[in-house]
């Protein structure tokens, strides 16, 4: 498969994510409980969509949105932020509503209560959320 930077910036190890959330949702059974939260994956090597989070304690890293399980911290399903990407197949949208909604569509149907700190809280995202 042909890996196209220019289109994708996170083409080098998209594979390896994808098949680590695939493989999470295949083999762990997820409890009545799931978080939204954002991780900072620490790394200081070179990669143009690092982020700098001064809250966090490596401050530097790959920032990473996550859908986790409550009780027992498992991350079920996560994606990167990889900054803008040119039109394409791989054009992600960052607003909240779209990074919870993404994240969710692995238990939609499945009657989990999900709980979001006020970053990802909005009223869109409510009626959305009642609407599934």
């Amino acid at each position: 498969m042909m890996k196209d930077k220019s289109l994708d910036n996170f083409c080098h190890i998209r594979d390896i994510f994808s098949k680590f959330n695939e493989n999470n949702a295949k083999y762990y059974s997820v409890n009545e409980y799931v978080t939204m939260n954002e991780q900072l994956l620490k790394s200081r090597g070179r990669c143009q969509f690092l982020q700098f989070m001064p809250n966090k304690p490596g401050k530097y890293g790959l920032k990473l949105f996550a859908l986790c399980d409550v009780k027992t911290f498992y991350t079920l399903k996560f994606e990167p932020y990889v900054g803008t990407q040119t039109d394409g197949q791989f054009k992600t949208s960052y607003d909240t509503l779209d990074i919870v909604m993404r994240l969710y569509e692995s238990i939609y149907g499945s009657g989990r209560n999900i709980a979001c700190y006020n970053w990802y809280t909005s009223v869109p995202l409510a009626e959305e959320l009642l609407k599934k």
